[in-house]
C-alpha cells in the first residue's frame, strides 16, 4: 500500500541536498534520480535506482555514485514537477516574467493532481517501495502539494542564514543562479521593511542571499500551521554534529525505521559542517552587515551563534 510522501523544503542553499543525499540511502524509500529529472517523458528512468537494491553491492554502488556518470543521485526534480505541474516552478522568466509567489491549490488542476500522483506512483512501483522523498526549496508549495497529497508531510530544514548568505552568493557570483539577474523581480516580493534595509546596506548578491533566507523561511513557518503536525521543523546543524538524534526524529516523522543498511550507511557518511565559512571567509564588515539585517527575534533565533 503505497504511503503519503514526504517533502523536504527549505531556503535554496540550506543543506536541503545534502539532506536528501542522506535520506535517499534508506532502504525503504523511493526518489526522483538525476537521469529522471532529465527526461520526466521516460519514466522508464526510475528502474535505475533499483541498482541500489542489490544486496551487498547496492549501498558500496551508492557511495561511489558521484564518481560515475552512469549512477542515478537523488535530484531537486524541478523539471519533473514542471512536468507534471504547470505552476509549480516561479514564473520569473520570460515569457511570464511574473513577481514569484507560492503556487496554491487553486493553481493545481483536477488533470493535474492525476497526473502527480500517477507520476509519484509509477516512480514508487518501477522501485519497488511505497514511500516517495523528494525535495525542493523556496517557496514552501505544502497547500499546493497537499492537494494532490491530503497527507503528505513536509520537513524544513533551516540553516544559519549567513552560512546560506554566502552559499548563495557564491552560485550568484559564478552564474549558477540566474537569482541575482532577477534581482529586482525578488526584491518586489521580500518584506517592505526589507527592501527598505536593501536600499540602506550594500545591495550585493551576499546581503540579497540573506535577505532571500529571511523571505524564505517567513514564507514557509507562514504556511506551516495550515498543514498542522504533517510539518517538523530540523536543523542543518544538527545534521552534521548530531546526525543519529537527528535522522531518528526524521524517520519517526515520515513513519520508518532504522534498518540495518541505512545505519551502517549513515556511520560511513563523511558529512561536513559547512556552517564555519562564512565565519572563515567573510570579513567583520560583510559580518555586521549580515548581522544587521536579521532584526526578528525569531530568526535571529535560528542562527548558530556559539
Amino acid at each position: 500500500m503505497e504511503r503519503a510522501p514526504v517533502f523536504i523544503i527549505g531556503c535554496p542553499r540550506s543543506g536541503t541536498t545534502v539532506f536528501l543525499d542522506v535520506l535517499a540511502a534508506h532502504d525503504g524509500l523511493a526518489w526522483v534520480s538525476d537521469q529522471l529529472d532529465r527526461r520526466p517523458d521516460q519514466p522508464a528512468r526510475a528502474l535505475l535506482n533499483r541498482l541500489y537494491q542489490l544486496p551487498a553491492a547496492g549501498s558500496v554502488l551508492y557511495r561511489n555514485r558521484e564518481r560515475s556518470s552512469v549512477l542515478p543521485e537523488a535530484s531537486e526534480p524541478w523539471e519533473f514537477f514542471g512536468y507534471h505541474l504547470d505552476r509549480f516552478k516561479p514564473r520569473t522568466q520570460a515569457p511570464y516574467n511574473e513577481e514569484p509567489r507560492n503556487p496554491l491549490p487553486e493553481d493545481m488542476s483536477d488533470s493535474e493532481v492525476e497526473a502527480i500522483r500517477a507520476a509519484v506512483s509509477d516512480v514508487m512501483r518501477r522501485q519497488n517501495r511505497n514511500l516517495f522523498v523528494s525535495k525542493y526549496t523556496d517557496y514552501p508549495r505544502m497547500q499546493y502539494l497537499s492537494k494532490a497529497f491530503p497527507d503528505a508531510r513536509f520537513v524544513h530544514i533551516i540553516r544559519d542564514g549567513r552560512a546560506v548568505a554566502l552559499s548563495y552568493s557564491d552560485k550568484m557570483n559564478s552564474g549558477s543562479f540566474g537569482t541575482w539577474d532577477e534581482r529586482d523581480v525578488w526584491v518586489k516580493a521580500i518584506s517592505e521593511a526589507d527592501r527598505n534595509r536593501w536600499e540602506d546596506t550594500e545591495q550585493s548578491p551576499l546581503t540579497l542571499g540573506l535577505l532571500l533566507w529571511k523571505y524564505f523561511v517567513q514564507e514557509i513557518r507562514t504556511e506551516a500551521p495550515e498543514v498542522g503536525d504533517r510539518y517538523i521543523e530540523v536543523r542543518y546543524s544538527d545534521l552534521v554534529k548530531n546526525r543519529h538524534a537527528m535522522l531518528t526524529d526524521v524517520l519517526d516523522f515520515a513513519g520508518l525505521d532504522w534498518t540495518p543498511r541505512f545505519a551502517a550507511d549513515v556511520a560511513r557518511m563523511d558529512l561536513y559542517d559547512m556552517n564555519r565559512k562564512w565565519r572563515e571567509k567573510l570579513p567583520d564588515h560583510d559580518k555586521d552587515v549580515l548581522n544587521s539585517l536579521v532584526v526578528e527575534p525569531e530568526l535571529r533565533a535560528l542562527l548558530d551563534d556559539d
